[in-house]
């Protein structure tokens, strides 16, 4: 498989709009390849067979911060620019179909990359905090989605 034209393809949209590969790393067998744009950068990744999104802000980077205080997950995004009214789930599929995981994540990005742009690119400074406090909700909303599947005995359910 080749990752990169997996991403061309799937991803065209976003070379269309002046998107370019940034950076190529291999490790163990997953990958990340960053893209950037003069706006914004996306890193995609390979973490062990799933296939995850990222969007971050170019200056935060630059001035070194730790990748947690400029870089937002898909489901973040989303959720924060929903307003809380859209939950992006974890992919649920057989994570060996990459086409799916590509063409999920493809999708959700072209449905928003336009607002992405604007809170993490030039707003970045106006919505970081609130970025960082629906992240640290989401990830509480999981813990507590996670341990109701527990207490039900339904450990087959993967946590999302």
């Amino acid at each position: 498989m080749d990752v990169i034209a997996d991403i061309k393809h799937y991803f065209g949209f976003l070379f269309e709009r002046g998107f370019r590969i940034r950076s190529i790393r291999h490790d163990a067998g997953s990958w990340i390849v960053g893209l950037e744009s003069q706006d914004i950068l996306i890193d995609i990744t390979d973490d062990r067979g799933e296939i995850l999104l990222s969007a971050g802000n170019r200056d935060c980077k630059e001035k070194d911060e730790k990748d947690e205080m400029c870089f937002f997950d898909i489901g973040t995004l989303v959720f924060y620019i929903s307003e809380g009214k859209i939950f992006v789930e974890s992919f649920s599929g057989d994570l060996r179909e990459k086409d799916k995981q590509f063409q999920r994540l493809a999708k959700i990005l072209a449905d928003y990359i336009d607002e992405i742009i604007v809170i993490v690119g030039k707003d970045f400074e106006k919505h970081k905090v609130n970025l960082l406090q629906t992240r640290k909700v989401l990830r509480a909303l999981c813990l507590q989605r996670h341990a109701l599947y527990l207490e039900r005995g339904d450990s087959s359910k993967k946590s999302p």
